[in-house]
């Protein structure tokens, strides 16, 4: 009885610990950490976009998206709001506020509305 209780909690556990993943483009991907907590992660794993993209999308070469506060230490980040990441150089500018976000959008020559 002890046995098998071990394994189907090692087995919840294991689950509990799976991330869903999406290739974002130059080795980047974004990574669900729990039901939700999602973040951006290089190829050696390092977080690049922190905790708490609560929605992100693929423009060109940019993944442009919004985070929020995650309820989780704030010495991770404290730029939440827009942000607008460069797969080809890694560049990321964040904590924007909507409308600084679609002016970034515009320089960039990126349609405003690509993420409404």
């Amino acid at each position: 009885m002890m046995h098998k209780t071990l394994s189907v909690l090692l087995c919840v556990f294991a689950l509990s610990c799976a991330q869903t993943e999406e290739r974002l483009g130059g080795g980047y991907r974004y990574v669900q950490l729990d039901g939700r907590n999602g973040a951006i992660i290089d190829r050696n794993s390092l977080m690049v976009v922190d905790p708490n993209v609560r929605r992100h999308k693929i423009v060109g070469s940019y993944v442009v998206g919004e985070r929020v506060d995650a309820d989780i230490d704030h010495k991770l980040s404290k730029s939440f709001g827009y942000f607008i990441f460069d797969v080809r150089n890694g560049q990321l500018l964040e904590g924007l506020r909507k409308a600084d976000f679609q002016g970034a959008l515009r320089t960039r020559k990126l349609p405003v509305d690509s993420f409404d």
